[in-house]
């Protein structure tokens, strides 16, 4: 187990696609050029999660563009809430309205850029988003509600590699490859560190040859520079996979306040070359 440095806040940052239309068509939320009815691209919430005195704080920030895209004059609201776990709003509710001639959704009278961020909870697990329209702003309804969870923080990943003759899972191997997983866990602890581990079995899976089985495991920065590189190996002598003398137990710490992802690349050493190599990768990710 390698700790890196002193105590300090972590900082795990996601960008979450986000795009919502309308049924009518009249209001719609997303970014860039507006063509076919529809934003050509998705907005974003953005999700950061910090360790502060104990806890992780949850921060969310919503940044695209709302569209009136009707024939006429018209007006259009984006209304923003930022809710727990049980769809409570926890802080006040956020309104952008607008009102715009109409007809041309480019047309900059017709389109508001949003750029709204949430108070720091721990609290914080969705972000409701809903589009109204009217033809003023006092008569503007509440026509779709839609919304964002969080990413999960807490990553327990089973998976198996199957790789010719270099196989990665659990403790248990048939025809040709495993048929239990190995784990990949990546989670932010309240003490400003994340944590990650990498736990199963490597095997050299060749039933007639000899060789060498290597996983490289990398625990690496948002940037995927390498925080800490490990090697396992067995030098297998051939025949069932399942045999003591041709796997080896995988189990991988690393913690750092800039943990962010794990990698994976499992192969074979051939005249002293890493060949063959099958990658994974492991990273918090968008629900």
């Amino acid at each position: 187990l390698l700790v890196f440095g002193p105590a300090a806040h972590a900082n795990v940052a996601l960008s979450c696609a986000y795009k919502d239309s309308i049924f009518n068509g009249e209001v719609d939320f997303g970014s860039g050029h507006h063509s076919l009815g529809n934003p050509e691209h998705d907005a974003s919430i953005g999700w950061s999660f910090t360790s502060l005195n104990g806890s992780i704080v949850v921060t969310a920030r919503l940044r695209g563009r709302l569209y009136l895209d009707k024939v006429g004059a018209g007006c259009a609201r984006l209304r923003v809430n930022f809710q727990d776990g049980n769809f409570n709003n926890i802080q006040a509710t956020t309104d952008v309205p607008f009102c715009g001639p109409g007809n041309d959704a480019n047309n900059n009278q017709n389109w508001r850029n949003i750029d709204v961020t949430s108070f720091g909870s721990t609290d914080l697990r969705r972000v409701q988003i809903t589009l109204g329209e009217g033809q003023t702003l006092g008569s503007i309804v509440d026509l779709h509600t839609g919304g964002s969870l969080a990413p999960s923080t807490n990553l327990h990943i089973g998976d198996r590699v199957n790789n010719g003759s270099t196989d990665f899972g659990g403790n248990s191997h048939s025809f040709g490859g495993p048929s239990s997983d190995g784990f990949v866990d990546l989670t932010p602890r309240n003490d400003g560190v994340v944590f990650g581990r990498v736990n199963g079995v490597l095997y050299w899976d060749d039933f007639f040859s000899p060789g060498t089985a290597r996983m490289i495991t990398e625990f690496r920065r948002r940037n995927n520079t390498i925080i800490k590189s490990t090697t396992d190996h067995i030098d297998g002598h051939g025949g069932d996979a399942n045999d003591i003398a041709n796997k080896v137990g995988v189990l991988q710490l690393g913690n750092s306040t800039s943990l962010s992802n794990i990698r994976l690349r499992v192969g074979k050493v051939l005249n002293g070359q890493f060949v063959d190599v099958a990658t994974r990768n492991y990273s918090f990710g968008c629900p």
